[in-house]
């Protein structure tokens, strides 16, 4: 039994360390995002050419899990309340991701000749998880869907930090020399045992935002949490990398060339429109910086783009705020159209 669990158990570890030394040397060459990066081209690598790893959802729960808790060290009441009052604006930035990312679908249909549902589903700015099991639930394409969300969060990672990190920007974490360690590990601990609980009920991003109400009710009661150390960062960043990596099919990308493709462009419509076009009128309306900005509409998951917060110098409360209200959002208003584009699937 102990063989058979360390035999499971082995290409996974070699494959963070793997990721880990991919990481140290992208990070030494000031690439944004290294660990991340590394660790998300071991596990397409490993995956893909030595051994198929299967579902690695606990490792990004586990980072999930992490990043969540480090968000925390980041809030205040002062940004607790500054989140209420974008309240509008960031209701706005999602229904604005919404709009691009449904009109996106019709040029896909087109090029693809994929059907309706699949083209709908691959180009919404949601979870991958998410629009991958409505996929399943309605009779979508899965693996296009999968392989879309994917290719769209890689983009959203090697671009955006590009496309802002000119700008200059620094923002101080709040709370940097409140230390209250004890605090921390109740947001990690309980906030792990909560999303235990909440996966049962299906509830989105569930290792993210456990710890992060954790961290919202201690923090509005008057205590102060820590700042996570540096090391459990870049775990956390290894291990959403990996789980990333390891869902990149090599086969699937030769089969459906047309799809990825085309999955490459509306991503990076859908980057440009929300970072040259939302993002400058956030910044206008609220004069957070660029980076901020930037971070909080574009169109990746919760989880990369709070730890690219983190590593951009960005606010991460604000980015927070943004990408849960499109997550939350886009989860609310449009099954009623997938439910509609279901019921007649082809293009």
């Amino acid at each position: 039994m102990l063989f058979k669990y360390l035999r499971n158990w082995a290409p996974i570890i070699a494959g963070v360390f793997l990721g880990f030394s991919f990481g140290t040397a992208l990070t030494f060459l000031d690439v944004p995002l290294g660990w991340l990066l590394g660790a998300l081209l071991s596990g397409g690598i490993v995956s893909n050419f030595f051994t198929p790893l299967g579902e690695t959802k606990k490792m990004r729960r586990a980072g999930q899990l992490l990043i969540g808790t480090a968000t925390v060290g980041t809030l205040s009441p002062e940004i607790l309340k500054l989140i209420i009052e974008l309240l509008p604006l960031m209701l706005g930035a999602a229904v604005a991701a919404n709009i691009v990312g449904v009109l996106m679908a019709l040029p896909f249909i087109h090029f693809t000749r994929l059907d309706r549902l699949t083209a709908l589903l691959s180009c919404l700015p949601a979870g991958a998880a998410e629009m991958a099991s409505l996929a399943a639930d309605f009779g979508g394409r899965v693996e296009v869907v999968t392989a879309s969300h994917t290719i769209r969060v890689v983009i959203v990672v090697l671009t955006v930090p590009i496309l802002v990190g000119i700008s200059g920007s620094t923002v101080i974490d709040p709370n940097i020399n409140e230390e209250s360690f004890g605090t921390l590990a109740l947001c990690l601990v309980g906030g792990g045992l909560l999303a235990v609980l909440g996966t049962r009920f299906k509830i989105l991003s569930v290792w993210i935002l456990a710890p992060i109400s954790v961290g919202v009710l201690l923090v509005s009661s008057g205590y102060s949490v820590a700042i996570m150390p540096p090391w459990m960062l870049i775990l956390a960043q290894l291990l959403i990398g990996f789980s990333l990596g390891t869902k990149l099919n090599v086969a699937d990308f030769f089969q459906l060339r047309r799809a990825v493709i085309f999955s490459v462009l509306t991503s990076l419509a859908l980057i440009f429109v929300m970072i040259l076009l939302i993002a400058p009128i956030v910044t206008w309306m609220t004069d957070v910086d660029l980076v901020t900005s930037a971070l909080s509409v574009a169109p990746g998951g919760l989880g990369e783009m709070i730890a690219a917060a983190k590593f951009n110098n960005a606010t991460v409360g604000i980015v927070v705020g943004f990408q849960l209200v499109r997550a939350v959002a886009t989860n609310l208003i449009m099954p009623p159209i997938i439910i509609r584009f279901a019921a007649n699937p082809n293009p």
